[in-house]
């Protein structure tokens, strides 16, 4: 775990231009559509990295198709990762420099991945529990306090294991407010693909490949919502557990910029 994630306010004083401050459900939800519309482009670009592998699976033979496909899910993860540090940037008061989040995330990228690697093969151990035990909520426990997973690897530097340890300890005390945010975001971003796959769905009746080209766009408006959202309340929880500050955070994008072994 990194030197960052034990910062508190030593004296307990925090000046007003440091703070940041803790925010309710409603407040997150509501700063991340406002830090979405206000840095639309660069969260769409990012958006858009993997989906570009997507489109060109679709269009090509199965061999180089599987292929498109793997490399469109890497891509995924590496985007995740560039989204966050997005994040972090304009919540530290720069612009989002894309050049620099995909940098910091391809540094970052082996552990992130396998991080996700260890949380999604978690994540299926327990849906087969859920067959033959009672696995469903040991899958929804492990959903919830290993969410940050992909902000320790990132933000904090930390191993695949640490990062692991490092999401439930955020999480800890605090697992059903997480979980009832994390609710609010899936249902908006089931209303959204909802109200974008109608329409889209009819439009491959008239014109298959035209749905191919355009879904990929009309979904990836809608990733980054649960990117930022995830984010900002990893920063309230910090915020609450540590006393984490703008101080803390301008430190924290520093350290991201010194060379990842």
């Amino acid at each position: 775990m990194t030197a960052e994630s034990d910062a508190h306010s030593e004296a307990g004083i925090v000046d007003d231009s440091e703070r940041i401050p803790a925010r309710d459900m409603g407040e997150i939800i509501s700063e991340t559509f406002d830090l979405y519309r206000d840095n639309f482009k660069p969260f769409l670009i990012i958006a858009m990295a993997p989906q570009i592998f997507g489109v060109l699976a679709s269009f090509t033979p199965t061999a180089l198709s599987v292929v498109f496909s793997i490399v469109a899910v890497v891509v995924s993860v590496v985007a995740s990762g560039a989204a966050i540090v997005a994040v972090a940037q304009v919540v530290s008061g720069l612009e989002i420099d894309l050049q620099y989040c995909f940098s910091v995330a391809l540094a970052r990228s082996v552990n992130l991945i396998v991080a996700v690697i260890i949380l999604v093969m978690a994540l299926i151990g327990a849906a087969v529990l859920a067959l033959i035990v009672v696995g469903i909520p040991l899958l929804f426990y492990l959903a919830v306090i290993w969410v940050f997973v992909a902000h320790a690897v990132i933000l904090e530097k930390d191993s695949p294991i640490l990062a692991l340890g490092r999401s439930r300890l955020l999480v800890r005390g605090s697992w059903w407010r997480v979980f009832g945010i994390l609710i609010v975001f899936v249902l908006i971003c089931i209303g959204l693909v909802i109200a974008v796959g109608i329409p889209i769905s009819l439009l491959s009746l008239v014109s298959d490949p035209a749905a191919l080209l355009i879904s990929p766009i009309a979904f990836a408006v809608i990733a980054p919502i649960t990117y930022i959202g995830l984010t900002l309340l990893y920063f309230d929880l910090r915020v609450r557990k540590e006393g984490f500050t703008l101080t803390t955070l301008e430190d924290q994008m520093r350290r991201l910029s010194s060379k990842t072994q």
